[in-house]
């Protein structure tokens, strides 16, 4: 199953679930606009993708997206706007989100191992840490 978490016509998250059913063929489920794509390829045994590379292209990116894959695990994560709590997700072993804007939190509710990938350099200095906004 994919998730859209939308809030005021804005897309604050994907999430694809390790039980969704891929579509055969490379499909990507963020807007064509996203600074981080997410997709899927499903192929046949002795599919082959021809040896290429990506055109170098400048970009201007003002917001981090921030993608994590559950290896091991249960955890849960918030998904906040600028003020408000939009939703929490459980998220366990093979579950994948990514998260597009607003701000976010992660409770581990086992303990467990995560993949996590986003736009560099990545600088913990820029992390802006939210005080004062409840998480539920």
């Amino acid at each position: 199953m994919i998730e859209y978490t939308e809030y005021e016509n804005d897309l604050y998250a994907i999430t694809l679930r390790r039980d969704t059913d891929l579509k055969q063929g490379t499909n990507f489920y963020t807007p064509e606009n996203s600074s981080l794509q997410l997709g899927t390829s499903k192929r046949d045994k002795g599919y082959s993708v021809d040896l290429h590379r990506h055109k170098t292209k400048p970009r201007k990116t003002e917001n981090i997206r921030e993608t994590l894959v559950v290896k091991d695990g249960e955890i849960e994560v918030g998904i906040f706007s600028k003020e408000y709590l939009i939703e929490k997700k459980i998220l366990k072993k093979g579950d994948v989100i990514l998260l597009l804007a607003g701000a976010h939190s992660i409770d581990f509710i086992q303990e467990s191992e995560l993949l996590i990938v986003k736009q560099g350099p990545y600088s913990r200095s820029n992390k802006e840490n939210i005080r004062g906004r409840k998480k539920s």
